[in-house]
């Protein structure tokens, strides 16, 4: 009978679109009103407690709702776009992007330069003369990181975390970490020709990046042999 009577005062009093909406106004600092963020636990606690005044069983409602119903806020920072990107790439003049479709003879050195099972059937690129542009990603920790790289003459000219998603290792953003890539070539047809120093607590995001560098210069070489 209780069980019930809680599911029927759900249902009467309160609907997850006002359940949302109610969150929605609860913002990093704790006040309402001033737009979307996330909750914090002192704001959050404090919107239930006086929800939850109404009733202890309205209360268990939003409860309910806001553990099971309301998804969790994703977060990611966007440093450039991929327009932007590849209009410095370029010099306002953006060429059209190009397909290259990974063959089986190829998938086997990429998941070696990747260091893991890396799905990649196609990838698109822009291209002038010996210079290409790719956008790629690489897992850091648990969320991919997108990558803006710039290949000239069989060297890495430019290397840029466009969207960068983890709460961990995001220095890799910065010139300090990135210009090392500069005039970088591939080795053995697998690894860099020089040793990129390491940032402490962001091995994951520092090894994404190293070996996306080889990646992006290993598919310039088969972008190249397409003379286009």
């Amino acid at each position: 009978m209780e069980r019930k009577t809680i599911v029927s005062t759900w249902e009467s009093a309160i609907s997850f679109d006002k359940v949302t909406a109610a969150f929605a106004r609860i913002t990093v600092s704790g006040r309402e009103g001033s737009g979307v963020g996330k909750p914090t636990p002192v704001s959050a606690f404090s919107w239930l407690r006086t929800v939850g005044g109404r009733g202890p069983r309205l209360g268990l409602a939003v409860l309910i709702s806001w553990l099971f119903l309301v998804p969790p806020a994703l977060s990611e920072d966007v440093y450039q776009s991929r327009e932007d990107f590849l209009s410095e790439a370029f010099a306002g003049d953006v060429p059209k992007s190009k397909t290259l479709w990974v063959k089986k003879g190829m998938r086997e050195r990429i998941n070696e330069i990747m260091k893991r099972t890396y799905k990649l059937l196609r990838v698109r690129y822009w291209r002038r003369g010996d210079r290409t542009a790719w956008i790629l990603e690489e897992i850091g920790k648990v969320k991919p990181i997108t990558t803006g790289l710039v290949v000239d003459g069989g060297s890495l000219e430019r290397i840029k975390v466009l969207i960068y998603r983890e709460s961990h290792g995001w220095e890799v953003r910065h010139a300090f970490f990135t210009d090392q890539f500069k005039g970088v070539r591939l080795s053995d047809g697998k690894r860099l020709n020089k040793s990129i120093d390491g940032i402490s607590g962001a091995t994951l995001s520092v090894n994404a990046l190293t070996n996306l560098g080889a990646l992006a210069l290993y598919l310039h070489e088969f972008a190249m042999a397409k003379n286009e």
